[in-house]
């Protein structure tokens, strides 16, 4: 599973509004959602759709942006080598 993880902002505060007033721990914001018995989604996702977490990381977003900005809407990319 990639971040981002994406809920109704309700959702979110109520989910760790529970896991603050009962004291429980959860990995992620997914299981804290779960634990409200509230259903999640897994959305397919394209291997372009990469969190930016370090400085490393610009190189290839600006790449990747780059290859989008000079293909057509919807023409697929080929796979980085």
């Amino acid at each position: 599973m990639q971040t981002p993880q994406i809920f109704e902002r309700a959702w979110i505060e109520e989910a760790y509004r529970d896991v603050y007033a009962k004291k429980v721990s959860v990995t992620d914001e997914v299981s804290a959602v779960e634990r409200l018995g509230r259903k999640v989604f897994l959305v397919p996702n394209d291997d372009f759709n990469f969190k930016i977490t370090y400085p490393r990381d610009l190189p290839l977003a600006e790449f990747v942006l780059n290859q989008r900005t000079q293909h057509a809407p919807g023409e697929k990319l080929g796979r980085l080598k």
